[in-house]
């Protein structure tokens, strides 16, 4: 049997009808369910993410790429250090070599960011590694593997600080309104 409410009363934890919600007129007695529906739980959890990430601004969608380039990086340093010669280490080293060394530049260059993030970290990737690889062929000092390890150690470096930077920006953001706040309420006892 379906347990519901009238319209205009309401459960302790559960909803409140209105007889103008449900199509029914004044007079009548609509019965809604005393719960959310099992279908509406995973429409309400994809609207609560998505809300939650669009509302906190672009900071928390940055450090998450930025944690991803970082577990690339180091997947990558692992997949070369143990000498793996599997799909998963192709796969890694191209994810690396077109995206992360350019998201380590993007990241802590925040106008670059706002305009184009994929494009820039592409165009930036593929450039530093071209550059550095064509230099070190020059000088004679070319060993792939360890330009490799020098490049991921400097990527994580630079990604970190990135993330680094962001924290301290938005920890100055929260600290801004509590210091006018106080000065205004400060302001407010002294009248």
């Amino acid at each position: 049997m379906d347990k519901g409410i009238p319209a205009g009363e309401s459960v302790p934890g559960g909803c409140v009808a209105s007889s103008e919600a449900t199509g029914a007129s004044a007079g009548t007695d609509a019965r809604t369910p005393a719960g959310p529906s099992p279908a509406l739980l995973p429409h309400r959890l994809v609207s609560w993410l998505t809300w939650n990430l669009r509302g906190s601004g672009p900071t928390v969608r940055d450090d998450l790429i930025d944690m991803g380039c970082v577990a690339v990086t180091v997947a990558v340093a692992f997949a070369v250090a143990t000498s793996e010669r599997s799909a998963f280490r192709a796969v890694v080293g191209v994810i690396f070599a077109l995206y992360v060394p350019g998201r380590a530049l993007v990241s802590n260059w925040p106008s670059m960011a706002a305009r184009s993030n994929v494009a820039a970290s592409v165009l930036f990737s593929l450039s530093i590694l071209t550059l550095l690889a064509t230099v070190t062929l020059w000088a004679g000092y070319w060993h792939p593997l360890g330009l490799l390890e020098v490049e991921c150690l400097a990527v994580g470096v630079t990604l970190f600080t990135g993330l680094l930077r962001r924290r301290r920006a938005d920890q100055a953001r929260v600290a801004i309104p509590a210091v006018a706040e106080s000065a205004f309420t400060l302001r407010d006892l002294d009248s």
